[in-house]
Parts: structure tokens; C-alpha cells; sequence
């Protein structure tokens, strides 16, 4: 008799330590979402860390600015962003146990605020990061590498922001004007209008440079930070026709097309 009560008072207590994982559920949280004082655009990657390690089944993308999860207004049908309990049964940490902290990473960058998690919880948890962006990423071209001084030339910037952020302005900087060719057009890619982290293109014509081998490079911003790309070669302007005579006779060949 002793045995077996003995054995029964073990189970007992055992049981009150140990919650198998089937039993625990994931915590959700949900709120407003700011960088550098404005809303987060739609489309902002956020990642979730407990004790320094990603938990790669909690990464959320969302779906409305300013926003992440449900808003009874913007996006009522939004998911909650949910971190699953941690599987005991495995070595390497993929969720929270009772009492952890979570970090928030918003496109990369720690937010301000923590969160500890919950089995069950649901939690309205305002997200901000202050100097955390992503600066765009500038690259481009010239259309035709070569031509003449009557010839349009067509630059073409392809602009892509990891923040997802649209262009507040582009220029050109072409060898030969003292002011910046600013940007214009439309998209030149499938991709849709929000997806700015796959790459946008945008180009401007400019015609009357100067005969010779110009120089051009690219400035913009996201409306949170400024950049330039690299200074590229082109183009190459040639005279439409240039002869020098000396006295006497000239021997002077001419290129020609047949009509």
C-alpha cells in the first residue's frame, strides 16, 4: 500500500510541471505599427525572436499601412500575427513557453516595444522603431549607349526599396547640365504598384548633350533617406558632321547611303 501511494503522489506532482505542447496555443498579437513617426506600409516584413532566435513560422507580412492583424476599420479580415509554443520535444527553440520575451523586427530593425508570451493571449501591442530604414537601392542605364547631338537619349533608373517604399523624387545627373533631369514616366514592369522591394523602373528622355563621353549617376529618395547609385560611363555624342580644311587640296571621305 505504501508503494503504490507513493507512486500516485509522483504522478501528481509530475503533472503539474509538465503541459504537453498538443495542449498549449499560440499567442497572438495585433496594433499600430509606425517607423520614424509614420505608418508602416502595406506590404512591411515583420519577424518575431525569442532568446536571439528567429521563429521563422511567425514571419508576417502585412496587409494595410499603419497597420499588423485585425483593425475594425482598415482591415477587419487581417490575420493576428501568432508565435506558436515551443516544441519541447525538439532541441532547437521554434516558440515561446509561459513567460519568454518576444522581440518584434520590423523589416529588420528591433522595435521599441517587447512583449512576454501566453498560451492563448491576444495582445494589442503598438509597434514603432525609430532610424530604421532600409536606404532604396539605385540602378540604371542609358538608351543608345551612342549618338549625336540631335539624338534623345532615354535614362532609365530601376529603383527597388526594401521597406517597400515608393520614391519621393528621382533625378538624373548627366556630365554637361548644371541642374538634375528630373524623372518621369510610368512603370515599365508587372509587377503590382505596392511591390516596390521587387523593382520599379522609371526613365526620362533628354535630348541636346553635348559631342563627347558624358558621365551620369542617379539620386533618390524613399521619403525617409536620400541616395545615389554609381557614376556610370555614357554616352558617347558624336558630331553629325566635322571636317577641317587645310590650305590647298583636302582629301576629304564622306560616308553615304543609297537611295
Amino acid at each position: 500500500m505504501r508503494k503504490y501511494t507513493y507512486y500516485l503522489v509522483g504522478i501528481i506532482i509530475l503533472s503539474g510541471i509538465y503541459t504537453p505542447t498538443s495542449q498549449l496555443m499560440p499567442a497572438a498579437y495585433y496594433g499600430d505599427m509606425a517607423r520614424d513617426g509614420a505608418d508602416a506600409p502595406m506590404g512591411t516584413n515583420i519577424s518575431i525572436w525569442v532568446d536571439g532566435t528567429g521563429i521563422t513560422s511567425s514571419e508576417y507580412i502585412t496587409t494595410a499601412n499603419g497597420i499588423y492583424g485585425p483593425h475594425i476599420d482598415l482591415d477587419p479580415s487581417a490575420l493576428y500575427l501568432t508565435v506558436p509554443p515551443d516544441n519541447g520535444d525538439t532541441p532547437e527553440k521554434d516558440g515561446g513557453i509561459s513567460g519568454d520575451t518576444i522581440a518584434f523586427k520590423i523589416n529588420g530593425f528591433t522595435a521599441d516595444q517587447t512583449a512576454t508570451w501566453s498560451s492563448g493571449g491576444v495582445s494589442n501591442i503598438d509597434l514603432t522603431c525609430s532610424n530604421c530604414d532600409n536606404p532604396p537601392i539605385l540602378n540604371g542605364s542609358v538608351s543608345p549607349s551612342t549618338g549625336y547631338e540631335d539624338t534623345t537619349f532615354t535614362f532609365t533608373v530601376y529603383y527597388s526599396d526594401r521597406d517597400n517604399d515608393a520614391p519621393s523624387w528621382l533625378n538624373v545627373y548627366v556630365s554637361g547640365f548644371t541642374e538634375p533631369e528630373n524623372i518621369t514616366g510610368d512603370f515599365h514592369d508587372a509587377t503590382t504598384q505596392s511591390e516596390y522591394k521587387d523593382g520599379k523602373q522609371y526613365s526620362v528622355q533628354v535630348s541636346g548633350l553635348s559631342a563627347g563621353t558624358h558621365t551620369y549617376k542617379f539620386s533618390g529618395s524613399d521619403g525617409f533617406v536620400a541616395t545615389s547609385s554609381a557614376t556610370m560611363q555614357g554616352p558617347t555624342v558624336y558630331d553629325r558632321l566635322s571636317i577641317t580644311l587645310n590650305e590647298g587640296w583636302n582629301l576629304i571621305s564622306l560616308p553615304f547611303e543609297a537611295v
